[in-house]
């Protein structure tokens, strides 16, 4: 996995959304991918009832709930 080294767009690009997983979210999001992957992506939706993610036949699998993340302002 490359690391950001402050080059690039990333200090200076607006946020759009911030997701925080817990590695259960994760291994269920594992799961799926190699479940229904065929080495391609899976599409990810931010719900207000959860986090989903779609099979390549269009079948959403729910991944966990959504909560309130942090803040990380200053």
């Amino acid at each position: 996995m490359e690391q950001p080294t402050g080059e690039g767009p990333y200090p200076s690009s607006p946020l759009i959304i911030r997701v925080e997983f817990t590695i259960e979210m994760l291994r269920n999001l594992l799961v799926v991918f190699e479940a229904t992957s065929d080495g391609g992506s899976l599409d990810i939706e931010l719900r207000e009832s959860g986090i989903w993610v779609l099979t390549p036949e269009g079948h959403p699998l729910f991944i966990g709930p959504m909560t309130q993340s942090r803040s990380y302002d200053a």
